[in-house]
């Protein structure tokens, strides 16, 4: 989707991601986030803007559940 960052599945079952990129790739990635895949429900979205230097990556993965780069170390 053009976007770096990570996501994760939390114990609670809510998903979490830190993403950066363009305008129009947030755009498409909000899009695809509202309806979620097949099988989920999305009760809500909460998006916040985060200064991009947080972000130590340069590809997108998922992650384990717990597992956040920005806790680890």
């Amino acid at each position: 989707m053009g976007v770096i960052g990570w996501v994760r599945n939390l114990e609670d079952g809510r998903v979490e991601a830190l993403v950066c990129g363009d305008e129009p790739a947030l755009t498409r990635l909000d899009r695809y986030i509202s309806h979620g895949p097949e099988l989920a429900v999305v009760e809500s979205v909460e998006r916040c803007d985060v200064d991009k230097s947080v972000i130590e990556v340069d590809t997108f993965t998922v992650e384990q559940t717990g597992e956040a780069p920005w806790q680890q170390g």
